[in-house]
């Protein structure tokens, strides 16, 4: 018996050895006494005091799908580099510099999004080599922007926010990226800035950019047009080399000199000059076989003044088109960068008193609101509407600015069709800045909704009001966090309860039971007077009320008919729908 007795335990061990453990967070201290937390699914989260930087060991680079950073000031030299597992990078507060290569090789990083205020340093190299990184919202706060910061990352759209401190080659070797908006204020584009970007489509040169430096858009082979600003004054060597489908360019007043070797290789058909070019340094126009027309904007007299120097003879058989007293002129046109669309302009000239036709063309999901052409004396022209969205007026004897706006009609977002349960619900959460997306065109619909997000949302939708006291009851809610205020606000109306008594766990998912809680103490415990249909809420459950009120005016229905499934976590489609349904 006694044997018998010993062989089961051994065999009970034996099977406890080899039946896998259910998986829990894992919690640690790092060697610099941050905090982290690493959960199952490969959910990383870095909470420090304020001082000290945050990294993670290399060794353990492959457990990191998603990465929360919250009250570290600094991001160290690689301190990421070549996590190819990573997908996704929360910053959440206090951080101010992201280092040198730190998410470098993270080739497998979909979306970064920063809801730090305090950034103001993204350092060299700091993304290089993110292919799977499709788009980019650079803060304003970020005063530098290191040398090829997002050299050959995936993005097809950039955006940057912050007008100086830019380095050199930022988008160099992006050969995805089609689309790129620049900040007012901005005054150099820098060296390398677009080297190489051969699908870039579309850009913008803010009108305080007074200076172009090398190889900014050399290779550029998909750029068709771009405006430059009066009070430019420099476009440098090779700034412009090879843009292949560049056909056109009109050279401002304020650039007197053309620089050696600016456009080489272009496919430029047509340039237009000023009468205040004096000269045309040696190679600059060398291999434009493609140019047949000049237009100078002066007289013949002025235009033999201009001193043009050896290997631009494309320029010297080009027709040259003049003032002359008898000729009608010729003269500029221009079309403004405005949001949501653009004014497709077939040439960047007309001559006085021939009929100019150009196109309006929305973005995708944005519709034309207004258009309008003026000429540089303040008159409105006259415009005749034809087919689709073009327009044409007669030209005037001086330059002409087409402008006007298109505006969203709420498919901003590629990932919200328009025939999903939750469109009308983002469209309004966006146009009542309740929230916003998730990307520079993405909402993320799909996306786990943390409690901080969700009690944020409350709380915008309540008018943002400011609490009665400004000391959250819990201690893992930092005070430079976006939710500090909400979070008080929520705790100050028996709207949430912490995860413990003096702490909120704000960065966890917040449930479909605590959404409903939320909503209906929000509501201040409206009467319920029937029961939901639902066999998976205890009558006795804290949120067993609200699932029931929730039910029984349409705010919130079950995971199936007869199971609601409190414990699974909240998108974000679905908490902004279930808003949507109480405002």
């Amino acid at each position: 018996m006694k044997k018998r007795l010993v062989s089961f335990l051994l065999t009970a061990l034996l099977l406890m050895s080899i039946m896998p453990l259910t998986a829990h967070a894992e919690q640690g201290y790092l060697s610099s006494g941050l905090r982290y937390t690493l959960t199952a699914d490969g959910v990383l989260t870095i909470d420090g005091d304020g001082t000290e930087e945050a990294f993670f060991p290399y060794s353990r680079a492959g457990e990191v799908k998603k990465l929360v950073i919250s009250n570290v000031p600094k991001l160290g030299e690689r301190a990421f580099y070549d996590f190819t597992a990573l997908t996704e990078v929360v910053l959440v507060d206090n951080l101010s510099v992201i280092g040198r290569q730190a998410f470098a090789g993270c080739t497998a990083l979909e979306k970064v999004v920063f809801n730090s205020k305090s950034l103001t340093e993204i350092g060299e190299e700091a993304f290089s080599g993110c292919t799977a990184l499709k788009s980019i919202s650079i803060p304003y706060t970020v005063t530098s922007l290191g040398d090829r910061a997002f050299y050959q990352t995936g993005l097809t759209r950039a955006e940057v926010g912050c007008a100086a401190g830019m380095g050199k080659g930022v988008f160099e070797d992006c050969h995805s990226l089609v689309r790129a908006t620049l900040p007012a204020g901005m005054t150099v584009i820098p060296e390398r800035t677009f080297y190489y970007c051969d699908a870039l489509a579309s850009v913008n040169v803010p009108s305080t950019v007074t200076k172009i430096e090398r190889y900014a858009f050399a290779d550029c082979w998909s750029l068709t047009s771009i405006e430059l600003p009066e009070g430019l004054t420099d476009i440098e060597s090779y700034a412009f080399q090879s843009t292949r489908s560049l056909e056109s360019i009109a050279i401002p007043s304020t650039v007197t000199r053309i620089n050696s070797w600016t456009f080489e290789r272009s496919g430029l058909k047509t340039v237009t000059f000023e009468n205040t070019l004096q000269s045309i340094a040696p190679y600059a126009f060398t291999f434009c076989g493609s140019i047949t027309d000049v237009y100078f904007n002066g007289t013949d007299e002025e235009w033999s003044k201009v001193a043009i120097a050896v290997n631009n003879l494309p320029i010297k058989e080009a027709e040259i088109h003049t003032k002359h007293d008898t000729d009608p002129g010729v003269y500029e046109i221009t079309a403004e960068t405005v949001s949501y669309g653009t004014f497709e302009l077939p040439e960047n000239t007309a001559a006085v008193g021939s009929s100019y036709t150009f196109t309006c063309v929305p973005d995708p999901g944005c519709v034309l609101v207004s258009v309008k052409a003026v000429d540089e004396k303040g008159n409105e022209l006259s415009l005749d509407p034809g087919s689709g969205l073009s327009f044409s007026f007669t030209m005037p004897n001086c330059k002409v600015n087409i402008t006007g706006e298109f505006k969203d009609k709420g498919e901003r977002f590629v990932d919200v069709p328009s025939d999903a349960y939750y469109y009308k619900a983002v469209e309004w959460a966006v146009k009542n800045n309740i929230t916003a997306g998730a990307g520079a065109n993405t909402f993320n619909p799909d996306g786990v909704c943390n409690r901080s997000q969700a009690v944020a949302f409350l709380w915008r939708l309540a008018g943002s009001p400011e609490p009665k006291s400004q000391q959250c009851p819990f201690k893992d809610v930092p005070t430079s966090a976006y939710f500090y205020k909400a979070v008080i606000w929520a705790a100050e109306n028996g709207i949430v309860y912490g995860a413990e008594p003096d702490t909120f766990d704000p960065y966890s998912g917040c449930t479909r039971a605590q959404i409903a809680a939320f909503i209906y103490r929000y509501l201040k415990k409206p009467a319920v007077s029937s029961s939901a249909p639902f066999t998976d809420v205890d009558p006795g459950a804290y949120y067993a009320n609200a699932v029931n009120w929730g039910y029984e005016n349409g705010v919130i229905y079950g995971a199936e008919p007869d199971l609601f499934d409190p414990d699974s976590p909240c998108t974000r489609a679905q908490i902004v729908t279930f808003l949507y349904r109480i405002k």
